[in-house]
Order: C-alpha cells, then sequence, then structure tokens
C-alpha cells in the first residue's frame, strides 16, 4: 500500500491492514497456525463474535495498571468482569467440564492481529485488544495463558507506569488481566491497550517491524514502506535519515531497557513497531507484549528496582540452553547467551531484512548498515561485559521450543 493511502485510513484500521496483510511470514499454514482458518490473520474472516462470561471479579484474580477509564468501564459490569473465550477453547472447556466459561453472556466483536489469539476490538467508543488462552500452536509454541503470564504483566506494565521513558521510546500499556481456575485449571485474560504511552496528544499511526520490510499482498506493486518513508523525508540523504530516525533508536531502545530498567525484551519484529505521525514522520520506537520479558534481578537490584518478579528470571533458567551438544550450567554465560539470542538473532534479522529491502538505495550499502549498528551499539553498551564474544543463533530446524534452545555459535554481525 501507498504510504498516502495507509495515511487516509483511520489508525486502527491501517494497524489491522498491516498486521493481517503486510507480513512476510504469511500465509501460515497449519504447522504454524493450528487454529480454524476463520480465526486467522491472514486468511480468516475480517471480524468474528468473541464470547465473553460475565464473572464475578472476587471469583477471579483481577490485575490492574491505570486502565483508560472507558475500557475499564467496558469491561466490568457492575461486580462482574467479560472475561473472554476464544471460540476455539470451547470444546476443550467442554470436555473438562469448566461449565462457568461456557455460559457465553454476549460477544466483542473483533478482528484477529498478527498473533491470532491477541484479538482487536471493533465498533467500541474506546477499541483495545484482548489477549486470551488458546491452547493450540502458533508459531513454535502452544500458546496459554497462565496467572504467572498475566501477573508478570501486570507487573511489567506498573513498572513502565512509574518509568521515565526516552522520548524515542514507548510500549502499548497491558492495563488489566483476570485469570479464573476451575478444576485445577488456570484460564487468563489480558487487556492490551491501543494508545502508546507516554500518551502523545498528536494522531499517531503504529507500523509492526514486519511491514515496514514486507510487500502487502493486498498491492505487491507498491514499495515497502520502509523505503517509501526514507524517500519522502530523507531529502537525499537517505542513510543519515535511517540512521537517526529508526536504527539509532532501535539499538538505543535496547539498551535503555537492559541497562535502565534490568529487562531483557523481545524485540522481534511482530512485537516491535515504528510510531509515525500524520504525515508518516518516524516519532519513536514502541514496544508490545510483555509475557517473554525477561528480568536480570541482579541489574535491578543494583539500580535500585523492584525485584518483586518470578517468571523469566535470567538468573533462574526455566529451559535448557543447549550449545554443541553441551547443556549451559553456568549463570553468567546462560544471560549472556540469552542478551545475544535478543539482539544478534532477533534484532539482526531485523537488520538483515532493512539490509535487503535499502538495497534500493545507493548510500544504504549492507556493509555500511553493519558498521553503523556496531558504532551505535558500542556507544550505547560500552564498557560492560554482558555479551559473549560470539553471537548465538537458534540451530537450523529446531524443535522443542518448550523444553529447550539448541543454539549455534557464530561471528557477532552487528556489535
Amino acid at each position: 500500500m501507498l504510504l498516502e493511502n495507509l495515511l487516509s485510513k483511520d489508525s486502527e484500521e491501517a494497524f489491522l491492514h498491516l498486521e493481517r496483510n503486510v507480513n512476510a511470514r504469511f500465509p501460515l499454514d497449519k504447522k504454524y497456525a493450528d487454529v480454524d482458518e476463520k480465526y486467522t490473520p491472514d486468511r480468516g474472516d475480517r471480524v468474528f463474535p468473541l464470547p465473553f462470561v460475565l464473572l464475578p471479579v472476587q471469583e477471579t484474580d483481577y490485575y490492574e495498571s491505570n486502565p483508560t477509564q472507558k475500557i475499564k468501564e467496558e469491561l466490568l459490569e457492575g461486580e462482574d468482569i467479560k472475561f473472554s473465550v476464544h471460540p476455539e477453547m470451547i470444546s476443550d472447556y467442554t470436555n473438562l467440564e469448566i461449565r462457568s466459561l461456557l455460559k457465553n453472556n454476549g460477544f466483542f466483536e473483533v478482528s484477529p492481529t498478527s498473533s491470532t489469539r491477541t484479538v482487536f476490538t471493533r465498533n467500541l467508543d474506546k477499541n483495545f485488544m484482548l489477549k486470551v488462552n488458546l491452547e493450540r500452536k502458533l508459531g513454535e509454541n502452544v500458546r496459554r495463558l497462565r496467572r504467572n503470564q498475566v501477573e508478570h504483566s501486570n507487573k511489567i506494565c506498573i513498572d513502565f507506569e512509574n518509568s521515565q521513558f526516552p522520548e524515542f521510546l514507548g510500549y502499548l500499556p497491558e492495563t488489566m488481566g483476570a485469570v479464573y481456575v476451575c478444576n485445577g485449571i488456570e484460564t487468563g485474560m489480558v487487556v492490551r491497550e491501543f494508545q502508546a504511552r507516554p500518551i502523545s496528544n498528536e494522531k499517531t499511526y503504529l507500523l509492526p517491524f514486519f511491514s515496514l520490510f514486507s510487500l502487502d499482498k493486498m498491492f505487491k506493486e507498491d514499495d515497502p514502506l520502509l523505503t517509501q518513508i526514507i524517500e519522502k523525508f530523507s531529502v537525499g540523504n537517505e542513510f543519515g535519515f535511517f540512521r537517526e530516525k529508526i536504527l539509532k533508536p532501535l539499538i538505543d531502545s535496547f539498551a535503555y531497557f537492559i541497562l535502565d530498567r534490568g529487562m531483557d525484551v523481545d524485540m522481534h519484529a511482530q512485537n516491535t513497531l515504528l510510531e509515525i505521525d500524520k504525515n508518516g514522520t518516524p516519532k519513536r520506537i514502541v514496544y508490545r507484549d510483555f509475557q517473554d520479558l525477561f528480568i536480570n534481578l541482579d541489574r535491578r537490584e543494583h539500580l535500585g528496582l523492584s525485584t518483586d518478579f518470578s517468571r523469566n528470571i535470567m538468573e533462574r533458567p526455566s529451559k535448557n540452553y543447549v550449545v554443541n551438544g553441551n547443556r549451559i550450567e553456568d549463570n553468567r554465560k546462560y544471560k549472556q547467551i540469552l542478551y545475544s539470542f535478543e539482539y544478534d538473532y532477533k534484532i539482526g534479522r531485523i537488520l538483515d531484512y532493512f539490509s535487503i529491502v535499502l538495497s534500493k538505495f545507493p548510500s544504504c550499502s549492507e556493509e555500511k548498515i553493519i558498521d553503523t549498528a556496531k558504532e551505535i551499539f558500542k556507544k550505547s553498551f560500552g564498557g560492560t561485559d554482558i555479551f559473549p564474544k560470539k553471537a548465538y543463533h537458534l540451530r537450523q530446524g529446531q524443535d522443542n521450543f518448550e523444553r529447550e534452545f539448541v543454539f549455534v555459535e557464530q561471528e557477532a554481525k552487528y556489535r
């Protein structure tokens, strides 16, 4: 899609178009999206009804972090909460005899986002996203949503609410959550708001990073959005614009989370968003999805920050890390590999795709992008020894993600 046409849309509709149509990973086959096709983002229905049941709030574990009042009023009805149930899970709850989740007191009209189990409400005064329990394989893992995950999300959001974010960085707040337990089974729900915080009063658009380098399946003749944005604003200095508006804020955001918040964030191309204004000018990097964000307790203690976390603790690995057939036992090495995995592998793949797209511009050679990324990285992390000398990437074709990660060592490309 042409940038000017995207900017003529409502910001929510523009976001959903990108989530569902401008992702190089699509189409997803059954191996990666084990749900009925009508619920998938790439081939599913534009809108479907998401049932909810009214549960007494006191019968749930309820979490809150400064929700927008209109959203809170939409989800709370007297003493009850509208607890959402994905249609795919109805048969599961029937078999498990969790009758309280089968009452169907109403529904939200929703559209699936790129993650499938996170949906976007439609036609409300204030729309929002709902992450729901969907025990089906999506990507590499089965997407359960349990108490420890909802609680973790809430603690992260509270931390962010009390943080002073740099002007180049924002986040999508996960302001409400609830967990219902029946017959020993935990089922969770998380509310993610669409307006990035710290809140900006100007009209903005959110572009998932995957949509910056992917072709639009509806408008395949149009250039990727990254090249369109750069052509519109660079005034002959394509690389300089890319460096200052996208590359540097991306790496600096990663560094802020690690060095200033004691957190290792999952900044892959789905969780990372580019916020632009109504003219298309990049404003900030926006991060979403707190569930897989890791906590460095030692770093947070050193910074004088709360260490009241129990999930995704870097000092207490929950999965095996395997390198050259050997399980990593050393705690410091484990942390180094995890940091490398997030930067060298995940952010590195983003930069690889950017290099391909930007090859259109003579000033944006791959070598120049690599050298500049190294320069920015060194300035951000100089003097620290938290990264290993080698880069750690997932072994090609690896499986069993729920139990272990198998890594291969490579030369670091972007640091």
